[in-house]
């Protein structure tokens, strides 16, 4: 077999990314990562682009001449400090080692390549990028998207398709606020001694709770809801607390809403005569917290297949580069050679949904109550709040 390399690189909000493919089999060779926060702390953001690139290639026998083609994709607008006209900037490609002739795909978004990084090239499957926030996004034929739904716009990975991006703009920063706000120091020190983060003990002692047995049921609007009803003057809420409850029901709870949330996206899609089949997760949370995972099954009645991927932004942008560079006729034909998803798969418990349901409804009724008009309390002391901030 000949072996055809590219490399996919991610410019997040969060992280750098890339990776390292071969496209003729699909293999992901070397990957690597590193916080945006170093360059936001000074660091040279060229340099740190070459450091990332350049350890794609540690303990290899494949040399950066070796690569055909390079794929960017961004949350934002691509920097200047990547690439000019068209081309691998010349600092960049000498300090790594890459033809300066080398073929530069960019200005692909990051959430829209990320669907092919699982095989999504077609409609009615919904991907969950999960990190800090959530972003739900799926692909759908309708030729007259609903405006209702924010994040409706057409998409270059499939052509004719409109492609839906909702927020849930609270998850992995929902959980860590809580563990920096209102776990005590004694789960700390239990955490030490179990050589656990503090998020592995809490979801060690949340899974042995039943559905429903704490008593809670929380709003995962910590920080507004830019989703379904475009507010973010809307806030978090925790109902049903009492002296004996415990941290770990309260990190169930708030798990569970966020999962309410993305059950509430599915429907509102459904209800907006958008298909919603099938359920996929990529993202850092998708890959540590089966407990999470197994939740959204539960309350969404959805199996949930997981990104084969670590970076399926990185990996996503290289699959649409072997396409731009003829390797491939098309992005069906791609994906059939590269990207995927884990064997094991999330599967509803029945006894769970059952449960789930219920809780479901009682959710959607505070949703209802809270952010669509029943009592504004949530705007007018948000009002107090930024009178108080001057």
């Amino acid at each position: 077999m000949n072996h055809v390399y590219l490399i996919g690189i991610h410019l997040g909000m969060s992280n750098l990314s890339a990776v390292l493919i071969d496209a003729k089999d699909g293999r992901e060779i070397s990957n690597g990562s590193v916080s945006s926060d170093i360059i936001g702390n000074g660091e040279n953001p060229i340099s740190i682009r070459i450091q990332l690139i350049s350890s794609l290639f540690k303990n290899s026998s494949i040399l950066p001449s070796d690569v055909i083609g390079i794929g960017i994709a961004t949350a934002k607008s691509l920097e200047p400090t990547i690439i000019s006209n068209g081309k691998l900037i010349p600092e960049i490609a000498d300090a790594i080692g890459f033809n300066r002739d080398i073929i530069v795909t960019a200005n692909h978004i990051d959430m829209q390549v990320s669907l092919l990084a699982v095989g999504i090239v077609e409609s009615a499957k919904m991907l969950m990028i999960m990190g800090e926030t959530t972003y739900n996004v799926i692909l759908d034929n309708n030729n007259n998207p609903t405006q209702k739904l924010l994040g409706a716009v057409r998409t270059d990975v499939a052509p004719g398709y409109t492609c839906y991006e909702i927020e849930q703009s609270s998850v992995g920063d929902h959980f860590d606020w809580f563990v920096k706000n209102c776990v005590p120091e004694s789960y700390y020190r239990e955490a030490s001694a179990l050589e656990m983060t503090i998020h592995q003990l809490l979801r060690s002692k949340a899974e042995l709770q039943k559905v429903g047995e704490s008593g809670l049921l929380a709003l995962d609007w910590w920080n507004g809801n830019k989703g379904i009803l475009k507010n973010e003057n809307l806030s978090g809420m925790l109902l049903g607390m009492c002296l004996d409850t415990r941290p770990e029901e309260v990190y169930r709870a708030l798990i569970e809403a966020t999962a309410y949330g993305t059950r509430n996206i599915i429907e509102e899609l459904r209800e907006n005569n958008v298909l919603v089949n099938e359920l996929y997760a990529t993202g850092s949370i998708s890959r540590k917290d089966p407990f999470m995972l197994q939740t959204y099954a539960d309350v969404t009645n959805m199996d949930i297949r997981v990104s084969l991927t670590k970076y399926a932004p990185a990996y996503g942008v290289a699959m649409q580069t072997a396409v731009d560079c003829g390797i491939y006729k098309n992005i069906q034909e791609c994906k059939n050679v590269m990207g995927g998803v884990m064997t094991y798969v999330y599967k509803p418990i029945k006894e769970n949904v059952e449960a789930y349901d219920k809780l479901f409804s009682e959710y959607k009724k505070l949703h209802n109550y809270f952010g669509c008009g029943g009592n504004n309390i949530m705007q007018i002391l948000n009002g107090f709040k930024k009178k108080s901030d001057i």
